[in-house]
């Protein structure tokens, strides 16, 4: 597996996970500062009112 040998290359030794197939990239997103700068969402004065990244 790619992902296994990289691993090994970088000398890293924590767990390899994943959270493909679930919806917890979304919730993470939510929780952070700009959220997904979705329309509906209100930003507080002073922070991006449209996406900081493409």
């Amino acid at each position: 597996m790619a992902d296994e040998a990289y691993k090994a290359r970088m000398g890293w030794t924590l767990p390899f996970v994943s959270s493909h197939g679930t919806s917890f990239a979304d919730s993470v997103l939510d929780l952070t500062p700009y959220g997904r700068q979705e329309d509906w969402e209100d930003s507080p004065p002073g922070w991006p009112q449209h996406p900081t990244y493409g």
